[in-house]
């Protein structure tokens, strides 16, 4: 399958992604004010999501806290810009791992995760294991910011084979399960 490349943006990517894999169900970890969220369930309208964030100062993490960040204004913004779609999404303003294992109490399956919660190496790395395991066979665990190091070396230590995607402000990896 050829993924795009040059000058698209993250939820471009991931649009394409899904559409090129026919994927109909994902998880986004760290979605902020929802532009990649609203992006996808907009262009691939039979994309079901499901949404985690704190929406508040990330704990143990130690490349960035988000400190000074209105979180409930953000928090608004996400829900505003993904109202359009509600019936196609579920939210939760919690932890990414308490998210997985309330995901894996319900013994669901998603097509891929796109995980820019914690950017901390253990944060990744936590993130992937708690994640993979609830992505269906040929499904894609994916992330942004690959060119912190953290992420990286997350990335390296918990894939055998992974490729990267770089966009003039974005930066992006995936690997098949």
């Amino acid at each position: 399958m050829a993924l795009p490349s040059g000058n698209v943006r993250r939820w471009e990517w991931l649009a394409d992604l899904c559409r090129c894999r026919g994927y109909t169900s994902g998880v986004e970890l760290g979605v902020k004010e929802g532009r990649t969220t609203a992006f996808l369930l907009a262009k691939e309208p039979g994309l079901r999501l499901v949404a985690v964030d704190l929406w508040d100062l990330v704990p143990a993490n130690d490349v960035e806290q988000y400190a000074g960040w209105n979180w409930n204004e953000i928090k608004e913004q996400f829900r505003s810009s993904t109202a359009p779609y509600a019936a196609r999404l579920s939210f939760h303003q919690m932890g990414t791992l308490e998210a997985a294992k309330l995901y894996a109490k319900r013994k669901a399956r998603f097509d891929f995760v796109f995980i820019d919660a914690n950017h901390s190496f253990s944060g990744v790395q936590a993130d992937i294991r708690a994640w993979r395991p609830l992505i269906r066979a040929g499904g894609t665990v994916c992330g942004h910011d690959i060119d912190l190091a953290s992420v990286y070396m997350a990335v390296t230590a918990e894939f055998e084979s992974w490729s990267a995607w770089k966009h003039r402000s974005d930066s992006m990896w995936w690997s098949s399960v």
